[in-house]
Parts: C-alpha cells; structure tokens; sequence
C-alpha cells in the first residue's frame, strides 16, 4: 500500500467517524463514552488502513478470474530517449512537489506545537511549585488566571475551590493525553480541516466532565454561577485545559441543566463495532480488487 493511498483512506475515516459522533452523540450526556468515542475514532482510523482480510483476497481473485475480460488499449512505445526523459523528470517533479509540501505543512505544526509549549513553559517557569499527590501545584503570578497542562495545575490566587476542583479534574482524568493524541493526529493530517472539529469536540467533552465531577460535590446552581462570573478571562492554549473558556460557555451551561440521556442512547455506542467492521470489510475490498487488477495484469 502506498503513503498516498494510507492517507486518502486514513482522512476519509476520520471524516465519517465525526460524522457519526456529530449526528448521533454529542448531545448526549454519556460523557466518558464520546471522549472514548473520539479517542477511539482517532486510533480506529489510523489502524484500519492496515487491516486486510485475507479470505477476501483469494474469493475475489477466483471471481475475478472466472468472469472478467480484460481488453487492453493497444500500447505505442515512444523510442525516443529525449522525449521520454523530459517527460519523466516532469512527472519526479510533480510527486517530489506534494512531498516537499506535506513536509512543509507537517513541520508548520510542529513549530506551532513547539511555540504552545514554549509559552506555557515561560508562564510558569518562575513561579513558586507545591508537590501534591500526583500533581504539582503552580501558583501564577496574574492572580484571575487558571489552566492544567498535563499533570501540572496552575492557578492564581483568586481562583476558588470550584474553579481548583475543576483543573484537579482534568489532570485525574488524563485528560492531557487526549490533547497530546488529538495533537499528533494534526500533525500527520495537518491538510484535513476534521482534525480542528476532533480538537474542539474533544475539548469541550473534558470539560462536560470536569464540570460534572465539580457538581458531585458543589450545587450546579452555585457552579452555572462560577462559570458566568469568570466569563472574560480566557487561555486559548493547545494544549492546556482552562477553566475560562467564553467559546464554550453556553454548551456548558446547557449541559449543567440537561438531565442525564436515557439508557436508550447507549444504543448508539453500540452501532460503533458495526461501524468499525463496515470500514475494515470496505477498506479490504477496496484495496484487494486494486491489488487483483495489478496481479491479473
């Protein structure tokens, strides 16, 4: 299988995996199922490609054999040299071409992966730490500001227990993880707009689930509160969680209010083996006839 060939299908499962999750699964409150769900899509997407089912191969092969015709065009060789190396270097030209610009486009997103880093790192570099269990505490030096970023929870001083709470929830849940899986997925398929809606979907899922962890222990009334009064400070960081997120603001809310989905809906989830299946009996069709014409050939 070329690269090419891995990437086109690669991109077209991430594309129908969210559209999946978009029409059936993200109004539902089954919060860790759609995070596992994306997280899923993500990885199903790049190990589909790989997966050939062998017996296809040898069934459509017989068939093949027994009831197709091929009629081949009648071929002209061209003798000469001159033409034909002209036009080969045009066509190395051509394919050298979207390489370099592949390249070029994944190296832009690590840069901008490398630039998020950096500026997290000359947030809280000189700031005072606290060893917790199983997390480091960094008191920020603008005293509104709240954000986690990996197993790190840094918080200014004004930052109430609610709004502690909610960061502590993201790094217990490893939420980072996400972030880091979502992050390299952008990377490889930098050209395909889906990894921005898997970016964002991810996101606001962890903070559905902060939000619910924060409301096992304090009034969702006194939280929807919490959340309004901190609107206007933000932190639009890749990689970080923050608790100021104005983008997001009306879905969380809506979320808070919305009672929990019905048993029912857990019959969505159940549609994703059949999913995966369909692709996988797809993916190997497709590439076994392909691979049936090149052989017959």
């Amino acid at each position: 299988m070329s690269l090419l060939y891995y990437l086109i299908e690669l991109n077209l499962y991430l594309i129908l995996f969210y559209g999946f999750y978009y029409l059936f699964l993200r109004n539902e409150r089954h919060f860790n199922h759609n995070r596992w769900f994306l997280l899923g899509s993500l990885i199903s997407s790049f190990l589909i490609p790989l997966i050939k089912l062998d017996w296809l191969k040898n069934d459509s092969l017989s068939t093949f054999s027994a009831s197709t015709t091929i009629t081949l065009n009648e071929i002209v060789i061209n003798t000469q040299q001159q033409h034909f190396f002209i036009e080969g270097f045009f066509s190395f030209l051509y394919s050298y071409f979207w390489v370099i610009l592949y390249c070029i486009g994944a190296f832009a997103m690590i840069l901008k992966l490398l630039i998020s880093i950096r500026s997290i790192y000359k947030t809280i570099k000189d700031c005072p730490r606290e060893i917790k269990d199983g997390y480091t505490e960094v008191s920020l030096s603008n005293p509104d500001e709240a954000f986690s970023f990996g197993r790190f929870l840094c918080i200014g001083n004004k930052s109430t227990l609610p709004i502690y709470r909610h960061e502590l929830a993201h790094i217990n849940q490893k939420h980072y993880i996400d972030l880091w899986t979502v992050e390299t997925v952008s990377i490889i398929c930098w050209f395909n707009p889906v990894h921005l809606l898997y970016r964002r979907s991810i996101k606001i899922t962890h903070e559905y689930l902060a939000d619910a962890e924060v409301c096992t222990e304090i009034n969702a009334v006194d939280y929807a509160e919490t959340l309004v009064s901190n609107l206007f400070q933000t932190n639009t960081n890749l990689l970080t969680h923050s608790f100021y997120t104005p983008r997001n603001l009306k879905n969380r809310l809506i979320m808070l209010k919305k009672n929990t989905s019905s048993k029912w809906a857990l019959y969505k989830y159940s549609m994703t083996l059949p999913l995966c299946l369909s692709f996988i009996f797809i993916s190997s069709s497709a590439f076994i006839s392909k691979q049936n014409i090149q052989d017959l050939s």
